[in-house]
């Protein structure tokens, strides 16, 4: 075989081999990160004692007189982790990066984009530290009332955030990108208006603040960790991603500026589920 042919056979396995784990992993994180927020209800750790699991607040409580109300050192950690989370996701995201690592429109770009993402988000929960051990969410505690008004707020973020998964696997992990040569890919529409971004112009991002805004812990633990990622979500979404998108210069950000008429970045607007569920038809496609 020649030195091409192999290269190309080992960009395309490490394409096909990044986006599956990312989606498998992503999967499997995801639910790492439900047991995490709830704090192990069900006690999934005495199944896996092999496993240490993480949980957001401190699996023992201690006394008011005698707990930590706020562990510096903790909060350190857990910020390091998460400036970790943000530096690779914002900085692999970005064209001159791409560019001077030779990747920019390359089979490897976004699996390997989704499998970086997948394993520092699983570093976040599990390098966790409770910032405090004077609360702890419980679940069970929460009123019945409660539940039924959150609860198809929460099922609403959980669809979307599935939902991209399992409709884009492609535009999210990269899976079909081993198919093609760098600068190759096949022509594909810039904007959607179906599901789930006929809905939200940013699906994952809303289904996450949705999930750390309603959800009713509301211990130190759970409002700094919402601090950290509801910050992310609106100056990187909002901020950083969209201005570099949005530019009247370039017919991608001519497109993006009409799609951001139309669709709501975090909420959907009456039109767009209208569209999305077929009631209405859209006049144009974006």
């Amino acid at each position: 075989f020649s030195n091409s042919f192999a290269s190309m056979s080992i960009t395309k396995i490490l394409s096909y081999s990044l986006s599956r784990f990312a989606f498998v992993g992503t999967h499997l994180v995801f639910f790492y990160w439900l047991i995490y927020i709830f704090n192990d209800p069900l006690n999934f750790a005495r199944y896996i004692s092999f496993f240490q699991l993480s949980t957001l607040d401190a699996k023992n409580i201690e006394p008011l007189d005698t707990c930590t109300s706020f562990d510096v050192a903790a909060f350190q950690n857990n910020l390091l982790y998460f400036l970790l989370w943000w530096i690779s996701h914002s900085g692999l995201a970005r064209t001159k990066v791409k560019k001077a690592f030779g990747i920019d429109e390359h089979p490897i770009e976004r699996p390997l984009f989704a499998a970086v993402a997948t394993v520092v988000w699983f570093l976040n929960i599990h390098q966790w530290r409770p910032i405090s051990n004077c609360q702890k969410f419980d679940i069970l505690k929460v009123s019945s009332f409660h539940w039924l008004a959150i609860g198809p707020i929460l099922l609403f973020a959980t669809v979307l955030l599935v939902g991209l998964l399992w409709s884009l696997p492609d535009h999210v992990f990269g899976t079909l990108k081993y198919k093609y040569e760098q600068h190759k890919f096949p022509v594909q529409p810039l904007i959607k208006d179906t599901f789930p971004y006929g809905l939200v112009r940013h699906p994952a991002a809303a289904g996450f603040l949705f999930w750390y805004i309603f959800l009713p812990a509301y211990t130190i633990n759970h409002i700094v960790l919402s601090a950290f990622w509801i910050t992310f979500i609106l100056v990187g979404t909002l901020v950083f991603e969209e201005s570099g998108i949005a530019k009247e210069d370039t017919e991608f950000g001519k497109e993006y500026i009409a799609y951001r008429k139309e669709v709501n970045a975090f909420v959907p607007s009456v039109k767009s589920i209208q569209i999305v569920t077929g009631l209405i038809s859209s006049k144009k496609e974006i």
